[in-house]
């Protein structure tokens, strides 16, 4: 579903799919980091993995 909305017709709710940080990992590993490498950036709190959606939400 598109983020934005304009009145011209119907459209579905928005509903987010995935995870947050799904491909954190990844794209990590794309860019040449290593395994512990991005260990220790999630450790530090630079980077996280997959997050539920619902817990930005205050759920």
């Amino acid at each position: 579903t598109a983020p934005v909305q304009f009145e011209l017709g119907e459209t579905e709710d928005l509903i987010p799919g995935g995870k947050l940080g799904s491909a954190t990992e990844d794209v990590m590993k794309e860019l040449g980091y290593s395994e512990d490498e991005i260990k220790a950036a999630e450790a530090e709190g630079a980077v996280c993995g997959p997050v539920d959606l619902a817990v930005l939400q205050g759920k």
